[in-house]
């Protein structure tokens, strides 16, 4: 009886670890399966730093502009990165597999509006790159973040 329950014991073991690996590498998360849902997420990982969890919610081409963000980032103490976006509004539209949703957007300091292009891929709504190549140089988001790094630092 003993080696009946010993036997048990172990295929239960085995069977939990299984799970476990099949689950490595997917999020904890449940990702939102909406246009709207999925930009506050991943604009929330953005505030946060969070670049490998917002890496769920976006296309490998949106990932090349998320590597230029967090290499910048990352050269930059991390209290004066973290940021809280309010969504003023939130408007998407939505056409077969393709979302566009436009913002008005307020951060630490003022109120922008931004566009968020989206596409649907195997079921899941991702954060695809914007319209225009993304250069970070040219980007007046971080041309502002890095004037006002440089401020505080003076």
């Amino acid at each position: 009886m003993r080696f009946i329950h010993f036997i048990s014991c172990i295929s239960i073991g085995v069977l939990g670890l299984s799970c476990r690996n099949e689950n490595a590498g997917k999020p904890t998360v449940p990702l939102p399966n909406n246009p709207e849902g999925v930009v506050r997420l991943y604009q929330k990982y953005l505030d946060e730093n969070s670049f490998k969890s917002a890496e769920a919610l976006c296309t490998e081409a949106e990932r090349v502009r998320l590597i230029e963000i967090a290499e910048i980032i990352g050269e930059e103490p991390v209290d004066s990165t973290v940021f809280s976006t309010i969504f003023l509004e939130l408007n998407c539209t939505t056409q077969s597999d393709s979302a566009i949703c436009a913002c008005l957007i307020k951060d630490f300091e003022e109120t922008y509006q931004d566009t968020f292009r989206l596409v649907k891929l195997d079921g899941q709504w991702l954060v695809d790159v914007r319209e225009e190549p993304f250069s970070i140089e040219n980007d007046k988001l971080f041309e502002d973040f890095e004037l006002d790094i440089e401020h505080e630092n003076e």
